[in-house]
This record gives structure tokens, sequence and C-alpha cells, in this order.
């Protein structure tokens, strides 16, 4: 089974900018990881109810796997 994963970050978010880099390069190593900006995409990142706190969210085939505060 091919999984799909959603990785939804922000500029403003220290904790993002700590992993920025690696998540980037796991991202490039593989096509089934999707980068999602929290201050440029706005319009894609509302379905998933992401506020102000952001915290690491991951998201399996559009499906909450794993919230850590």
């Amino acid at each position: 089974m091919n999984r799909n994963f959603t990785v939804i970050s922000a500029m403003w978010s220290s904790s993002c900018l700590i992993v920025s880099n690696s998540l980037k390069q796991i991202a490039n190593d593989f096509s089934n990881i999707n980068i999602i900006n929290y201050d440029l995409d706005a319009d894609k990142i509302s379905k998933y109810g992401v506020g102000n706190t952001l915290s690491v969210l991951i998201l399996e085939d559009e499906m909450e796997m794993k919230l850590i505060d």
C-alpha cells in the first residue's frame, strides 16, 4: 500500500524552523511526503483546522495519525 504523508510547517514556528531542513531533505527523498506552508498555503490547510499554535501534526492519507504538542 502506498501511503501519503502531509507536513504543515510555519515560518514563525521555532519548532518548524528547527526541523525545516531535515523535512525538506526527507520530502525530496520520498515522493509521498507533501510539505504545506502555513503562511503561504492558507487555503490548503484550512481543512485541517490548524490554529495559531502549530503543533506537530502527522497526516497519513488525509487522516490524522499523531498530534504532538
